[in-house]
């Protein structure tokens, strides 16, 4: 499993949208199988940085993540870049940060 446990109410909390995601998280594994090496390490570093981070602000400053909010039919969610073409899609309310999904950018 890997995790990293920064002090109560100093982070940001995880969820996730389905079972697959929260067990690619614990299970670098799990994420290869399903992403690739490369994508599936770095969905794993990335949710560790976010559960280390103290707000979504401090998400901006990280230039290889490009984090940034969607607009048109996925307004309210936010992207970041994985590797590649692959990227993470979260939302946030409050101090959670909900995993929906991972994709590849413009993939037919």
């Amino acid at each position: 499993m890997r995790t990293c446990k920064p002090a109560p109410g100093d982070s940001l909390e995880l969820s996730f949208a389905n079972r697959h995601l929260q067990q690619a998280y614990e299970h670098e594994a799990v994420a290869t199988r399903a992403w690739g090496r490369a994508a599936g390490r770095r969905y794993g570093d990335a949710l560790n940085i976010i559960t280390a981070a103290a707000s979504v602000s401090v998400l901006y400053a990280y230039p290889g993540f490009r984090f940034h909010p969607l607009r048109g039919d996925r307004a309210g969610q936010f992207s970041l870049v994985l590797v590649g073409r692959w990227r993470l899609i979260v939302t946030v309310q409050g101090d959670t940060v909900r995993v929906e999904e991972v994709n590849r950018h413009y993939d037919d």
